[in-house]
């Protein structure tokens, strides 16, 4: 399943993604990959110029507003990448010339004085910075061609420059002199030219539009699921993508994740990461997003690995550590030092600083992603607006400890347990589910707690329990906390979990897993 979320200040906006089937031990997954074969400026991973981290909207939401008119009258700017395709003609803007229907460039206004001139001198990273005269002719930064324009000199005639950026978090400082018609300085400025970072979405955020694969047959179709969607989300809110057109592949969460990036003067770029997975859904994101306001972008190549896949990238809500704010949350991912997601998209991440990543050691599980065993809720009793979901063994012995005997469950049968009392008196299972918490749960929570601020009083511990799956731990119930938060038209936000099948009848009335989850949330 894939969220796509509304942005919540001028540098954000948010999207989730998340794929289900049906079965006890369906999984879900988030995607995301930015553009690294478009040969955009900075598409390499590499850090395109940030030159310190004073980045706009780092730690102060209202950052990313534009300082007071200097004395020449002109404002500094913050933009966003100029990397969509508006006059789809399958190359993102920034490789084009200056065209009427481009809508992602920033404007700045020259002072009007009769007889005057501006000097203007750019500095930083002006290989991916333009700006253009208002007769379409480049004046500074990257003209198509070597060298490099770094001044120019104009009339003070009040007419409109356009400042366009090729990257994330583009940095250049545009000094401008005024002088009169007698060459003396009349004003002297240093305005700041930014491009947004690359935001990805958390589940804080209101959904704008969900997408899942829709499996009609077979023993993992989702009819039930889909429904379940499709009963509280507008058509114009959900769309099914039908198995057939995706070669069967059902992780939508684990090809795409979706962020945003907003300018001051209402721009708006959503990024659709495309993961190196490279499966069934890889050429959707093309299909479905290419175009004007959308960059379909791959941050790496080569084999992939499990942790690529982005039910291993997740973000936090807005949290404070050590007096530091993340007004827009932070990155987390499962990553074991020496083996992890591929080595692009996680620096690249670090670059746009204001999610500032954080690993967790995943390395315990079959799959190894971070959504298994984590999520987060929106919560209005809590103090902080929001909860973790995280995975507890604790809570799943003592809620199986409190069923009645040879309760049958037949979901579970081929796993090795036909009724609770085969879980129940299983020793060396709840041995190692016991071993789980305390390797790996216990010092996950730890380390959520070290990176995000919370306390316990902002967790809810989900009953989970894991068995063997020869590669790793596979989560032996469906992953509850790997839920999708969305909200329809009417602004009612809705919880979708996995089905955790603890019951002998088809009526989830009847299911105590159910009972205990409606009681937590």
């Amino acid at each position: 399943m894939h969220l796509r979320l509304r942005p919540l200040t001028l540098v954000a906006l948010l999207h989730a993604t998340a794929a289900c089937s049906g079965g006890a031990n369906g999984d879900d997954d988030i995607t995301i990959n930015p553009g690294a074969d478009a040969g955009l400026p900075g598409d390499d991973g590499d850090d395109t110029g940030t030159p310190d981290a004073s980045v706009p909207g780092e730690g102060d939401p209202d950052a990313s507003v534009p300082d007071e008119p200097g004395d020449s009258g002109m404002r500094s700017v913050h933009g966003v990448v100029n990397a969509d395709d508006d006059n789809n003609n399958n190359d993102p803007d920034w490789y084009d010339q200056v065209f009427a229907s481009d809508n992602d460039y920033s404007t700045m206004t020259l002072p009007d004085l009769p007889g005057h001139t501006v000097q203007l001198s750019l500095s930083g990273d002006t290989d991916s910075l333009r700006v253009w005269s208002s007769t379409g002719q480049v004046l500074l930064g990257d003209n198509f061609a070597q060298p490099l324009l770094t001044s120019a000199s104009l009339p003070a005639d009040g007419s409109q420059l356009r400042v366009e950026f090729g990257w994330y978090l583009v940095h250049g400082v545009l000094d401008v002199q005024v002088r009169d018609g007698g060459g003396s300085m009349v004003s002297n400025d240093s305005l700041d030219l930014w491009s947004a970072p690359l935001i990805l979405n958390h589940h804080g955020q209101p959904s704008e539009h969900v997408y899942v694969v829709s499996t009609p047959s077979g023993g993992s179709n989702n009819v039930a699921m889909v429904a379940g969607y499709a009963s509280v989300l507008a058509a114009s809110e959900f769309t099914a993508v039908p198995d057939s057109q995706v070669g069967g592949d059902i992780w939508m969460q684990d090809e795409i994740e979706f962020g945003t990036s907003t300018g001051d003067q209402g721009q708006r770029l959503d990024t659709v990461v495309d993961s190196i997975r490279n499966r069934g859904l890889d050429n959707f994101p093309e299909s479905r997003f290419s175009g004007p306001d959308y960059y379909v972008g791959t941050w790496g190549s080569g084999q992939a690995n499990s942790y690529d896949s982005f039910g291993n990238l997740e973000v936090t809500p807005p949290v404070s550590v050590g007096g530091v704010d993340y007004p827009f949350g932070r990155v987390y991912y499962g990553d074991i030092g020496n083996e992890g997601p591929n080595g692009t998209v996680g620096p690249f991440l670090e670059t746009q600083k204001v999610q500032d990543p954080f690993t967790l050691n995943t390395s315990w599980l079959c799959v190894g992603h971070v959504d298994e065993v984590s999520s987060w809720i929106p919560d209005a009793s809590s103090a902080l607006g929001y909860k973790l979901l995280i995975a507890d063994v604790p809570a799943a012995l003592a809620l199986i400890d409190s069923l009645p005997n040879n309760l049958s469950i037949p979901m579970y049968s081929s796993h090795g347990f036909a009724t609770s009392n085969d879980m129940k008196f299983d020793t060396a299972f709840r041995n190692m589910n016991t071993d789980i918490q305390d390797d790996f749960l216990t010092p996950m929570v730890n380390a959520f707690k070290a990176n995000t601020g919370i306390t316990d009083a902002d967790i809810i511990r989900m009953p989970a329990l894991f068995e063997d799956a020869g590669c790793g731990m596979a989560a032996l119930m469906p992953g509850t906390v790997n839920l999708i938060v969305a909200d329809n038209a009417a602004n009612q936000r809705h919880f979708f979990l996995p089905d955790p099948f603890f019951r002998s009848t088809q009526s989830q009335a009847t299911d105590p897993f159910i009972a205990k989850f409606d009681q937590l949330l």
